[in-house]
Formats: C-alpha cells, sequence, structure tokens
C-alpha cells in the first residue's frame, strides 16, 4: 500500500467498482490538472442553501404549487423555490472555508436584496 493510500476492502461491492472506476477515469484523462481518486477524502464539503426572503412573492413556488394540486397531491399547504449548492473545498480548515463561502455567496450566489443565505459545512 502506498503511504497515505486508504486501503481497499475487496468485498466485491459497489465501492470497489466506483473505486476501480475513479482510478480508471484518472488514467484516461491522462492523469494531468486531475486529483488522485486517493485524495478525495482531503476534501471538505460544504452546502450553501439560497431561499427567498419573507415577503417577496414566489412565482415559480405558486406555479409548482399549482402544479402539484393539478396532479391531485394533497396536504401540500404551499410551495417557495430555492438554490442548493453542493461545494467542494480545496482548503480543510473550517473557519476560512466557512468565509470564503459567504465570501461567494455576498459577491455571486445569492442576490442579497431579495435572498438569504445558509452555509453548512457537510
Amino acid at each position: 500500500m502506498i503511504c497515505g493510500q486508504t486501503p481497499i476492502k475487496l468485498d466485491g461491492g459497489f465501492g470497489l467498482r466506483f473505486y476501480l472506476f475513479e482510478w480508471a477515469l484518472f488514467f484516461a484523462r491522462g492523469a494531468r490538472n486531475v486529483r488522485s481518486p486517493i485524495n478525495r477524502e482531503l476534501k471538505m464539503k460544504a452546502r450553501v442553501v439560497v431561499t427567498l426572503r419573507n415577503g417577496i412573492l414566489d412565482p415559480q413556488g405558486k406555479a409548482i404549487e399549482g402544479a402539484l394540486k393539478s396532479l391531485a397531491i394533497e396536504g401540500i399547504e404551499s410551495v417557495r423555490q430555492g438554490k442548493v449548492f453542493d461545494i467542494e473545498l480545496a482548503d480543510a480548515d473550517r473557519a476560512s472555508a466557512e468565509l470564503v463561502l459567504r465570501e461567494a455567496c455576498e459577491k455571486l450566489l445569492a442576490n442579497q436584496v431579495v435572498e438569504n443565505f445558509a452555509v453548512e459545512i457537510l
């Protein structure tokens, strides 16, 4: 086993096939400008949820609500539409990662006039 490499479970299950598939893609791309599948555990993952502020009209949510009612799906009182961003970060420090994500939201991902955002480090 190479130093730093995660051990492979030889159970023949989906995990092994996916691991081998990642390696095949890695070598098919010529291993240039691509992170090794071994190092994928070192990346930090985060989720950013952007929603409309309360009091802002949501025509897309109303359209979805109407479509659900027309499909005879009962029990849904109201729908508000939003956006979810799943992000992989190169930095493993939680505090700096949260700062980077907040900056991304303030500059690009969310229109702070009409939208709220929530950052969650996974």
